[in-house]
């Protein structure tokens, strides 16, 4: 049981991460801001080489799939 909730905790992550760089789905432009993350934003990037980790929004994200479960 305990692997079966490791293994879809690492799917869930890396869908997380494929949802929002490949697709169009997890990325929005505010002006000068790039914002990556479905359903949450977990990732902003700034023009100019500066970026911003939300860590509510990859938690959210990554934990959202277990929820049904």
């Amino acid at each position: 049981m305990n692997n079966n909730k490791n293994g879809i905790l690492i799917t869930s992550f890396l869908l997380v991460l494929f949802f929002s760089f490949y697709f169009d789905i997890g990325h929005r432009t505010e002006g000068e801001y790039h914002y990556y993350g479905f359903p949450a934003d977990w990732l902003v990037l700034f023009e100019g080489d500066l970026r911003s980790f939300k860590l509510l929004g990859i938690l959210f994200n990554s934990f959202s799939i277990l929820l049904p479960c």
